[in-house]
């Protein structure tokens, strides 16, 4: 993923995606973070897709809390 068409390609694709806010592209370094509300929404769009290919789909869940126990 280094040029805009390739960035086009994928806001195309996970732009339908629901539960996806927001999606954040640094071409230079080849990087992609997205933001999301649903446990898992990439991995419909990811599944099959980066196989043979060279891309790695990682996953990265924001931070849990939990309650203070009393």
């Amino acid at each position: 993923m280094d040029c805009p068409t390739e960035e086009a390609l994928i806001r195309k694709r996970l732009g339908k995606v629901e539960g996806i806010e927001r999606l954040d592209f640094d071409l230079m370094n080849r990087r992609l973070e997205v933001q999301y509300r649903l446990p898992n929404p990439l991995r419909h769009a990811c599944h099959g897709r980066t196989r043979g290919r060279g891309l790695i789909c990682p996953m990265k869940r924001p931070p849990s809390f939990s309650a203070p126990r009393e």
